[in-house]
């Protein structure tokens, strides 16, 4: 199910799942503004597929969790960091449950625990959220692309990052960049009991 900008990520999908012998039996477009899946869902009911892919926003993906339970569909569903949202649980309820989405940090995650530590020392207890744990990393990694230069030099420092190499972040490994994005490690969450659950880290 695809719509708007988050389709890339489904067409990147599609592309990833189906070179490692994985098969697309149904590809989908989801109207969000009308908040009626129920054209869409039936026809994912008959396909009868082992999981979904939606990339869409918590807003739109609750209430398609929500109705594809209550058409009895059994697949699993699985989202994006767009997912990432409380809301998504409130909008699904118990619908939600058994359904995973990935995500660029876990709090409860191992890579994140001295970075969750200092922040809740810090800010009273306030669990940080995945833009915390991002810009964290990117002022870390700077940090580290200024020392390995060695000299305040733009050119250098662009270079040092360049070179970047397995660095460690409370949202995972950076192996390293391309056209100036990190490739980086995932976390996969399920949902249990309505609640987002650590389930694993993924390596690119």
């Amino acid at each position: 199910m695809r719509k708007g900008k988050y389709c890339k990520i489904a067409i990147e999908f599609e592309k990833t799942f189906t070179a490692t012998g994985g098969k697309i039996i149904l590809n989908q477009v989801a109207n969000t503004n009308g908040r009626n899946f129920t054209s869409v869902l039936t026809n994912i009911k008959n396909a009868n597929p082992d999981i979904v892919y939606v990339p869409l926003y918590y807003d739109s993906a609750g209430p398609i969790l929500q109705e594809a339970k209550t058409l009895g569909i059994s697949s699993t569903f699985i989202g994006s960091d767009s997912w990432d949202s409380y809301s998504l649980i409130e909008l699904a309820g118990s619908a939600a449950n058994g359904h995973y989405f990935t995500n660029h940090y876990f709090p409860e995650a191992l890579e994140a625990k001295h970075f969750v530590s200092a922040y809740r020392f810090k800010y009273h207890g306030k669990t940080p959220d995945a833009l915390a744990a991002l810009g964290y990393d990117t002022a870390l990694v700077l940090f580290d692309a200024i020392r390995r230069a060695g000299i305040p030099d733009q050119t250098a420092v662009r270079k040092a990052l360049h070179d970047t190499r397995h660095f460690q972040g409370a949202s995972g490994t950076i192996n390293r960049f391309e056209n100036g994005n990190p490739i980086k490690s995932t976390v996969i969450i399920k949902i249990e009991n309505q609640n987002p659950v650590y389930y694993k880290t993924v390596q690119p």
